[in-house]
C-alpha cells in the first residue's frame, strides 16, 4: 500500500459517513499491514475520527514508512486506552517528521513481540497518563510534550541518556524507551 500525498494536498482518512448507523456516522476502524514489502509508506496522511479498535494502525511483520503524517487525539473505544500504532511480530516502522498526539490513557507507540520502530524528528504531545512510546524503539530528535508539563529539572538540564527516558523526566509518561538521543526543545509544527 502506498498513500502519498504532499504538502499542499494530504490524504486524509476519516467516516464513511454512514448515516443508517447510529451512533458510528463518524468514525472508521484503523488500518492494517501485515506482513507488508518494506516499500509500504504512508505520506502527508491526516487520520481523523477514529473509532472501533484499540489501535489507529496495526503493523505486524510489517516495516513500512510513515512520514509527515498527522494522528490527532482520540478517544478510544476500549478502556484500557489504545495506540496510535502498534508494532508486533518483529515490526520496524520508520516513523518521521509526524505528529501524534496521544489517546486517553494510551500510548503513542506501542511495541511488542520483538519489535523496534524508528522513530526520527516526530512531535509528541502526550498527557500525564499516557506513553510517548511504550516497549522500545529507536529516538532521535523527537520532540516531546507532556500536559502538564512535567519535566523533572532537579537534577539540571534534561540529558540524553540511553534507557532512563525522555529528557531524565520522572512522569509515568516517559518510561519504557530506549535509545533516545538527540531530543528537540522546539516542535516542527
Amino acid at each position: 500500500m502506498s498513500a502519498v500525498g504532499t504538502e499542499t494536498d494530504s490524504i486524509r482518512f476519516t467516516a464513511w459517513l454512514d448515516t443508517s448507523v447510529i451512533g458510528y456516522q463518524d468514525y472508521w476502524c484503523g488500518l492494517s499491514f501485515d506482513s507488508c514489502e518494506s516499500n509500504a509508506r504512508l505520506d502527508y496522511c491526516i487520520f481523523e475520527k477514529y473509532f472501533g479498535m484499540e489501535y489507529v494502525i496495526l503493523c505486524d511483520n510489517s516495516s513500512p514508512t510513515f512520514s509527515h503524517c498527522v494522528f490527532p487525539y482520540y478517544v478510544p473505544a476500549i478502556e484500557s486506552g489504545g495506540r496510535i500504532i502498534s508494532c508486533v511480530n518483529n515490526s520496524s516502522p520508520l516513523i518521521e517528521y509526524s505528529t501524534l498526539t496521544a489517546p486517553d490513557y494510551g500510548i503513542c507507540v506501542a511495541c511488542f513481540e520483538s519489535s523496534n520502530p524508528r522513530l526520527f524528528e516526530n512531535d509528541f504531545y502526550i498527557y500525564s497518563s499516557d506513553y510517548a512510546v511504550a516497549g522500545g524503539g529507536f529516538l532521535d530528535g523527537n520532540y516531546i510534550h507532556i500536559y502538564p508539563d512535567k519535566i523533572d529539572t532537579s537534577l539540571g538540564t534534561p540529558v540524553d541518556e540511553v534507557g532512563d527516558g525522555i529528557l531524565t523526566t520522572t512522569s509515568e509518561s516517559c518510561i519504557n524507551v530506549d535509545g533516545i538521543t538527540n531530543p528537540r526543545g522546539t516542535p516542527h509544527f
